[in-house]
């Protein structure tokens, strides 16, 4: 999954992704992947929560995206 962090955080899209979503109090990410942990969600999610410098909202239960 590391590899997908390091694209999302060279791709000239995320930072305008980031602003898009900031304008929005609640961002549901969906998947599709049968691994609730370990997918490209959780880490689009994860990296938002970094670049928006945020606690998210649901911090007990965050594997739900």
């Amino acid at each position: 999954m590391t590899r997908y962090r390091d694209e999302l955080k060279a791709s000239p899209d995320f930072v305008p992704f980031v602003n898009e979503i900031s304008q929005y109090p609640v961002v549901t990410f969906v998947y599709g992947a049968h691994d609730e942990l370990h997918n490209n969600a959780v880490i689009l999610r994860d990296e938002c929560i970094v670049a928006l410098d945020i606690t998210p909202i649901n911090k007990i239960n965050e594997n739900i995206v």
